[in-house]
């Protein structure tokens, strides 16, 4: 069943239509963090969409029935200089009217070891890792079902990622997921597809099975997503044969990788 229907949504000068099912994971992943941002403002309710955007038949934008069945947080910024349990749960309970698990909070706080990551003075003041679990525990604590979350694993250790990449991915806990990753390797095998963003603006749905290119640098290149060390950019790999002689013809080097080979590849070179 659909959970958010997209209809010719007009963005970046390209017509979206997507349909984002109940019970779907889905990734985002781009250097274009401004047009991913905004996509997501989107389809998160916050900004106008032109009628282009509907849950249960209806206008996403500022709809009350949307609001209360999804929550869109960025793990990058700061939501809480507490840690109190009580007073979390009354702030979110007052302003958005959702229930705060505070025994969960507390198992989390423990679990994760997010005290060794504050400073405690007037107010708690968390490192960059703290302050990602800081978010992830208000999230896993909240009841609601949708969420939109950006920069899952921000500043986290391998051991805490990988935590929080199966817990924010289960199907049994939430009905949908959007992921803007800043990391693709810690959801291999968790994710039903992706959405590229390229710096040319376009969206591109993708399967775990498709694949990218790690190219040098030329003017012949299509699809870009992020630049790789030196002069090497990281493609969607939808080149065909005769695109690909051309670049053995020119004797410019490139790699057919997998998408979730892509966080390695930003580091070494061909």
């Amino acid at each position: 069943m659909a959970y958010i229907e997209v209809k010719n949504l007009n963005f970046n000068n390209n017509l979206v239509n997507l349909t984002i099912n109940d019970k779907e994971v889905i990734g985002i992943f781009g250097e274009n963090q401004r047009a991913i941002n905004e996509f997501l403002l989107i389809i998160s309710g916050i900004n106008k969409n032109n009628n282009t955007c509907f849950y249960n038949g209806e206008n996403i934008f500022d709809n009350s029935h949307y609001f209360k069945q999804r929550i869109f947080l960025d793990f990058k910024k700061i939501y809480t200089n507490t840690l109190n349990k009580e007073f979390i749960e009354e702030n979110f309970n007052n302003r958005f009217g959702l229930s705060f698990d505070t025994k969960r909070f507390k198992e989390l706080i423990k679990e994760l070891k997010i005290r060794k990551e504050t400073e405690i003075d007037v107010y708690y003041t968390f490192t960059q890792q703290g302050n990602t679990l800081v978010n992830f525990s208000l999230v896993e604590s909240l009841n609601v079902s949708n969420i939109i979350i950006s920069h899952p694993t921000n500043y986290l250790d391998s051991e805490r990622a990988t935590f929080i990449s199966n817990a924010l991915t289960n199907k049994n806990k939430y009905n949908c997921v959007i992921l803007n990753l800043d990391r693709l390797d810690f959801f291999k095998n968790k994710l039903d597809y992706l959405l590229l963003f390229t710096k040319e603006g376009n969206i591109i749905k993708v399967n775990n099975d498709d694949h990218l290119l790690v190219i040098e640098d030329n003017i012949y290149l299509h699809n870009r997503l992020i630049r790789g060390k030196g002069n090497l950019v990281i493609s969607y790999h939808d080149y065909n044969k005769d695109e690909l002689k051309k670049f053995d013809k020119l004797k410019i080097k490139y790699k057919v990788i997998s998408l979730y080979d892509i966080d390695r590849y930003r580091e070494v070179e061909l």
